[in-house]
């Protein structure tokens, strides 16, 4: 058995982790991580580092994984659609689903989270306890596809994902 925490970045400012969002990162628990995870982007790393920093962790830090996001996957997201909706004030989730109307449209999104989700666990050990930084709609789309109800994700929110001997994974928590 093994867990990943998967967590939407922390409170940005621009592109970057603002003051307020180190300082709210280094309030994340910890402790008991064993492997921590991190997009190519970024914030992702700064709010794990902020993290880390803050407890003093000895686990191991994964290089970057890059279908949890990466710029071409935010590129690819970027659509009018999906930009006309957020300006609108919508969440990053109900943006993607205004965009990608179809199953066809939004299965290439989350095949990728997945797949990242899947390449974190294959790298930890059994009884490992990651924590993983991400970004949502990316983080939401991998609840979805473990057949969870899943809603948008407000800095430092989170899913927790387990994963059996057998390698199915499931949703067993929303912070």
């Amino acid at each position: 058995m093994k867990n990943i925490r998967f967590m939407r970045h922390s409170v940005k400012q621009g592109s970057f982790i603002g003051v307020e969002g180190l300082a709210l990162a280094q309030t994340v628990d910890a402790t008991h991580v064993t492997d921590l995870f991190h997009s190519c982007v970024l914030r992702t790393a700064q709010t794990l580092l902020a993290i880390v920093a803050s407890q003093g962790l000895k686990a191991r830090i994964h290089p970057p994984i890059e279908e949890i996001g990466n710029p071409s996957m935010f590129e690819e997201l970027a659509t009018i659609e999906y930009r006309d909706a957020e300006s609108k004030g919508h969440d990053s989730l109900t943006a993607f689903m205004m965009a990608f109307y179809t199953e066809k449209e939004r299965k290439p999104f989350r095949d990728k989270a997945l797949l990242g989700l899947k390449k974190m666990f294959d790298l930890m050990p059994d009884g490992g306890y990651g924590l993983a930084i991400g970004h949502d709609p990316f983080i939401s789309l991998c609840a979805m596809a473990c057949g969870f109800k899943a809603g948008s994700l407000q800095p430092l929110e989170f899913y927790d994902f387990e994963q059996d001997d057998d390698g199915t994974i499931r949703v067993i928590t929303k912070d």
